[in-house]
């Protein structure tokens, strides 16, 4: 709260808590205290945000509302690009989200069929490790593999290991170079394009569902 009184241009916020579900947890309650201090906190490429955070706090949920969630392993924003307003001022701060998420689909493409897909470390492409990551992990014994990127504080550190620590570097580099500098301005690189919340199915991750792009926001999204 202090950094938005202080009304910076750009704040840069990375949400790296076990977000399993994908429900933004940490995203729509710091929404709600920014609410509760005059401040609007909107993400236009999050889709459904407001019914997201609605099932979550308890005076904005209708009743019987279906909870809705985004799939984290069907991630298509690496950085999302949201504003902060407050009411009767002409101020607007840009906030800059990285979401410890990924797209595990394009992921596995790459580890599958390794000459089909490029892989790098320029903005836009796909950091090479994560692939071979993906695959070490089917020779691992550990059984949580399959919550990476949303492991707890003990699974990265008394029960953590290198791979694991790697991973979670290489993917914060890759997320991370989506978002530029220009003389002193933040910016993305790539198109902001719609991440679609669905809906829940029994407190795991959301139903897998094709990726969605939303014309709306930016034409061309991939």
């Amino acid at each position: 709260m202090s950094a938005v009184r202080r009304e910076l241009d750009d704040i840069i916020v990375v949400d790296t808590a076990q977000d399993v579900t994908g429900r933004m947890e940490d995203v729509c309650w710091s929404r709600e205290l920014l609410r509760q201090g005059g401040y609007t906190l909107t993400f236009p490429a999050l889709l459904d945000l407001d019914k997201v955070c609605a099932t979550q706090i308890k005076d904005q949920s209708p009743p019987d509302e279906t909870k809705l969630a985004y799939n984290v392993s069907a991630w298509l924003k690496p950085v999302v690009h949201g504003t902060i307003k407050k009411a009767g001022s002409g101020k607007t701060t840009n906030v800059w989200l990285i979401k410890a998420a990924w797209n595990e689909m394009a992921v596995r493409q790459a580890a599958l069929n390794p000459s089909d897909h490029r892989c790098g470390f320029m903005p836009g492409e796909l950091n090479c490790f994560l692939p071979m990551f993906w695959l070490g992990q089917f020779r691992s014994e550990r059984q949580d593999w399959l919550t990476f990127p949303q492991h707890g504080t003990a699974a990265m550190t008394l029960n953590g290991h290198s791979n694991l620590t790697l991973a979670y570097r290489e993917l914060g580099r890759m997320l991370a170079r989506h978002l530029q500098d220009n003389n002193g301005k933040l910016s993305l690189r790539t198109p902001n394009c719609g991440q679609r919340a669905i809906p829940m199915v029994a407190k795991s991750r959301p139903e897998p569902r094709p990726p969605f792009s939303s014309d709306t926001l930016v034409p061309g999204c991939p």
